[in-house]
């Protein structure tokens, strides 16, 4: 079993062979070869983190503070790529957050982006809405037809906005999140999906479901079926309307088994009933 370590590690060196061709519309199961996660932290409200060259990121996955959610709102946490230094394009990941107010201090953020060899299939569709002033806004990112999610992103710009949920499900990624009530300021709210063919054995679990307690903190964990790793990191915070903000949503280990941690705080008050859960993307490597 592959452990998901600190720092820049490399996790997996996959052996799986290609399954034959499914009949009809389906294509072939991938394998997903030599694995590597990747860590950066970022002390200015924003982090990065890449692939080696020739390598595309599958998932990524945030660890910040409580303060990232009542001092700032999380804003960014998708896929990206660049032409590095020596000219070569490198894929990674994405999570940033903005200020609330002048005064706030941003708490550091570490990321963690999930990279493999070139996976059949590879794309990431991106779909981005209206830019207006409305209070609650959702999106949605669509695999193109025989491709499946295998990991997700979301990216609110403009205003004082705060991400609600990223819920990848077998060929879709749908995003929510809220401005600032009452607010006039226009903003946009974009989804990411990052697509390939079917990978052998792969999942969504989002069993790990943790409702606010008296500190105004919530969290859940969900784990990968045995036999299976984690791809890549999903969240929603259920019924929180725009008063909680997630601080975590962390690629995790239990023993043997991979999956996702989340962890949320109140953000907004008068406190609220609401829970945050963790989804994970599973599949062999």
């Amino acid at each position: 079993m592959r452990r998901l370590l600190a720092g820049l590690t490399v996790l997996a060196a996959a052996g799986v062979g290609v399954i034959a061709p499914a009949t009809g519309a389906e294509a072939v199961v991938n394998p997903l070869r030599n694995l590597e996660l990747t860590q950066s932290t970022g002390y200015a409200g924003v982090s990065e983190a890449y692939c080696s060259v020739g390598k595309v990121v599958i998932g990524g996955s945030f660890r910040s503070s409580p303060g990232v959610s009542t001092t700032s709102r999380l804003g960014t946490f998708k896929p990206v790529s660049k032409v590095n230094a020596e000219g070569h394009l490198v894929y990674g990941f994405r999570v940033s957050a903005s200020r609330q107010y002048v005064t706030a201090t941003t708490p550091p953020i570490t990321v963690k982006a999930l990279c493999a060899d070139w996976v059949h299939g590879y794309e990431i569709v991106q779909r981005w809405g209206f830019k207006n002033a409305v209070w609650e806004k959702t999106s949605k990112a669509t695999c193109p037809a025989g491709k499946v999610v295998i990991g997700s992103g979301v990216e609110a710009t403009g205003g004082n906005v705060s991400v609600d949920e990223v819920l990848p499900s077998t060929n879709q990624v749908g995003v929510k999140a809220f401005g600032k009530p009452g607010s006039s300021v226009a903003w946009e709210l974009g989804a990411y999906a990052i697509c390939s063919y079917p990978l052998i054995n792969r999942s969504v679990v989002n069993t790990g479901v943790g409702t606010v307690d008296s500190t105004g903190k919530a969290e859940g964990r969900s784990l990968c079926p045995y036999g299976t790793n984690v791809l890549s990191a999903g969240f929603d915070l259920i019924e929180s309307l725009g008063r909680a903000g997630m601080y975590e949503a962390f690629f995790d280990q239990v023993g043997s088994r991979t999956g996702v941690s989340v962890r949320a705080v109140q953000a907004v008050y008068p406190s609220a009933t609401w829970r945050t859960a963790a989804y994970a993307v599973c599949a062999e490597w």
